[in-house]
């Protein structure tokens, strides 16, 4: 609780600039982790080294391929690229992060590279005495590097580990971001929906978790045939470019992945029909696949893992990006006016421009709104003479509350025998 403990610095809990605006953060950011043939394309060590637990922007896949190699046999990023480039529609599909944690002058049998020898261990990561990070440590770098943090978090092949889905979400928290994680391949629905039982793997109640399932068959860019492949990497390329190019208020759900050509297990899914596939995962809080006759497959599911334990706002993953997104801009853009003078004038600036910016992010006649309301005050209460002049500390209340989606659409209908008066002109 905000008062219990001593912070230099403004905070978001939720329950000197003075021209500044407040300003989106960026939320299409992908996190990806993963193995690449980085001896293919960098001939030596000292070439290497910025490509080996190092964060790595992508935005294309010419420079995918020049930073990390082609995609080739037992190593996981180029394939993911490929599949998230492969869900750009002509208008770019956000920002991929890359961290590569196969070292080809550590991680090799003999003489040849292996990446089969990457462990659990260098997929969690560490801190070492010398500061230098691995693993998903790496990902903690990203603001004082970029300006920004990775939002959806993958590592496709790996999230079979409960080790390395554990580290995952600790990141997902730290960053307010989401783990996406697969489930394990060769699952029937049944064992999916048993594994999120309690005791069971993915028994995870958690708003910065996705579980995605099944397998999804596309294009393997080795053999040019079809591969079953991690769902992550799919639908976080659909995600990334949905919040891209629509903003962060629409939902990954129920978007077209007209680059996958089937699952590893039917999903049925039939209109009006309770006991279908997709309502047996989706309830478990799974995000699954529905496939429509003429229009292939969609991305099906537009909860957490909260979901069914909790239903609430933050169990949607289109308002958890909201709130996210608002929180950080109030958030920074309070950054400049931290130990700066505490008086009526300064904190009234800071009232009207958050303010400003909540009421243009709202409107329930507006198509690209993020919020229905919200409000940004100083809170005379909470705030007392003492909390002032010896601590430093002002309390503020941020409201704001994310557009809902139609996730259920539910019509009444029914028959009404004027039609068949006014149809025949009969007497009424």
């Amino acid at each position: 609780m905000a008062g219990e403990n001593y912070h230099h610095g403004p905070e978001v809990i939720r329950v000197e600039d003075e021209t500044g605006v407040v300003v989106d953060q960026k939320m299409a950011v992908t996190w990806l982790q993963g193995t690449a043939p980085i001896q293919d394309v960098h001939a030596t060590a000292p070439a290497r080294v910025p490509f080996v637990n190092q964060p790595v922007i992508i935005r294309s896949w010419e420079q995918a391929v020049a930073a990390f190699g082609e995609p080739k046999a037992g190593y996981s990023i180029p394939q993911a690229l490929r599949s998230i480039f492969n869900k750009n529609e002509g208008q770019g599909c956000g920002t991929i992060i890359v961290n590569n944690v196969f070292d080809p002058d550590i991680h090799k049998t003999g003489a040849v590279p292996d990446p089969a020898l990457v462990s659990t261990a260098d997929h969690v990561g560490a801190v070492a005495v010398d500061g230098k990070r691995s693993g998903f440590e790496v990902a903690m770098v990203c603001y004082n590097r970029f300006g920004f943090f990775p939002r959806r978090i993958i590592a496709p092949g790996a999230t079979g580990v409960l080790g390395i889905r554990q580290k995952m979400l600790e990141i997902a928290n730290r960053v307010k971001g989401h783990a996406i994680w697969d489930m394990t391949s060769g699952l029937t629905i049944q064992q999916a929906i048993e594994a999120r039982g309690t005791t069971q793997p993915f028994a995870t109640a958690s708003g910065r978790a996705v579980i995605c399932y099944p397998r999804l068959k596309a294009l393997d860019a080795i053999t040019g045939d079809q591969s079953l492949q991690p769902y992550s990497q799919h639908f976080a390329g659909i995600w990334n470019r949905v919040i891209a190019t629509q903003g962060p208020q629409h939902s990954p759900s129920n978007v077209a992945m007209n680059d996958v050509s089937g699952t590893e297990v039917d999903v049925v899914w039939a209109p009006n029909d309770y006991s279908v596939d997709t309502n047996l995962l989706n309830e478990a809080g799974i995000v699954t696949t529905m496939t429509r006759y003429g229009q292939g497959i969609h991305t099906w599911g537009a909860s957490s893992t909260l979901w069914p334990t909790v239903h609430n706002t933050e169990a949607w993953l289109h308002a958890q990006v909201v709130m996210d997104a608002i929180d950080d801009a109030v958030l920074f853009f309070t950054i400049p006016y931290t130990d700066r003078g505490a008086v009526i004038r300064r904190l009234s600036i800071i009232e009207e421009r958050v303010n400003a910016y909540l009421a243009s992010k709202s409107g329930a006649d507006d198509l690209n709104a993020w919020l229905y309301g919200g409000n940004f005050r100083f809170d005379r209460t909470k705030t007392t003479a003492e909390s002032v002049v010896g601590q430093g500390q002002l309390f503020w209340k941020l409201d704001r509350q994310p557009i809902g989606i139609m996730h259920r659409i539910t019509i009444e209908a029914s028959t009404k025998l004027e039609y068949v008066d006014q149809a025949l002109g009969l007497a009424a």
